[in-house]
C-alpha cells in the first residue's frame, strides 16, 4: 500500500527547492526553479511597467533579480507578489534616479486597486453608527509621495521621455470606484491624518474625539467622508473584526 505521507512530503520539499530563492544544485530542479523565477520577473515587469520603461529592460531586470533573491514568494497569489519593490529601490545603492521609488510606490498602489477583491462597500449609515466599525476598502491604499510622479508616469507608459520630475511632499489615495474607475485623490494634511488615524483605531467618533476639529475642518473632512463613501472607498468593519 502506498504511504501518502511520503508524497506529501516530496511534494513540499518539491515546492521548496523550486521557489528558493536560490537555485538548486539538482538539475532536474534547477529547470523548474528557473520557470518560476523567470515568471516572478515577468510578475515585476507587469506591475511596475512605467518603472521598467524608465530604467530600462536591463536594468529593471537585475533590480528585479535582486528583489526576488531577497523576497521568497510566500503567496500563492500573485497579485500579492511585489508589494516592497519600492522599498528595495529605495535602498539599492544602484539606483540612480531619485524619483524612481515613488514611481513604483504609485504603481503598486494602482495595481492594488485594480486587482484587489471586491467587498461591499459601507454607506453613510454606517458612519453615524456610534458603535460601527469601518476602514478603507481592500483596493484603496494611502500613500506618501516625495515626488510629483504622475507625470512621469504617463510619459513612460507612451513611451516618451520623461520631463523633469519635482519634488512635491504629498500624501495621496489610489482606489477603485464603484464604476471600477481608478481615482487618484490628493489629500491635504488634515485629511491624511484624517484617514491615518481611522485605519488604526476604526471607528470615526473615535477619530473625530481625538481630532477634535474646528468648524472648518469638520466640513474639508465631511467633504472627504462624502467622496469616500459615494465612491465605494469604505467598508464596515463591524461584523468582521479581523
Amino acid at each position: 500500500m502506498f504511504d501518502t505521507r511520503s508524497l506529501a512530503g516530496f511534494q513540499v520539499e518539491f515546492l521548496q527547492a523550486v521557489t528558493a530563492s536560490q537555485p538548486p544544485e539538482h538539475p532536474g530542479l534547477r529547470v523548474h526553479h528557473d520557470t518560476w523565477f523567470l515568471g516572478l520577473i515577468a510578475c515585476l515587469e507587469e506591475v511596475y511597467a512605467a518603472t521598467r520603461t524608465t530604467l530600462g529592460e536591463e536594468a529593471f531586470k537585475a533590480f528585479a533579480r535582486d528583489y526576488i533573491h531577497a523576497h521568497p514568494q510566500v503567496h500563492g497569489d500573485r497579485n500579492l507578489y511585489g508589494d516592497e519593490f519600492a522599498d528595495l529601490l529605495t535602498r539599492h545603492p544602484e539606483l540612480t534616479i531619485d524619483w524612481l521609488p515613488a514611481l513604483a510606490r504609485y504603481e503598486w498602489a494602482l495595481h492594488r486597486a485594480e486587482c484587489a477583491d471586491d467587498t461591499p462597500a459601507c454607506d453613510f449609515e454606517a458612519l453615524l453608527d456610534p458603535h460601527g466599525r469601518i476602514g478603507l476598502h481592500p483596493a484603496t491604499q494611502r500613500i506618501h509621495l516625495d515626488h510629483d510622479i504622475r507625470p512621469a508616469y504617463t510619459a513612460a507608459l507612451a513611451g516618451e521621455a520623461p520631463s523633469p520630475v519635482h519634488s512635491l511632499v504629498c500624501d495621496a489615495l489610489i482606489g477603485r470606484a464603484r464604476d471600477d474607475e481608478i481615482l487618484h485623490l490628493c489629500l491635504a494634511p488634515l485629511e491624511a491624518e484624517f484617514l491615518t488615524l481611522l485605519t488604526q483605531e476604526r471607528s470615526l467618533m473615535t477619530v473625530l474625539d481625538r481630532l477634535n476639529p474646528t468648524p472648518d475642518d469638520m466640513s474639508l473632512l465631511q467633504t472627504l467622508l462624502a467622496r469616500l463613501v459615494q465612491n465605494g472607498l469604505l467598508v464596515s468593519l463591524s461584523e468582521n473584526p479581523s
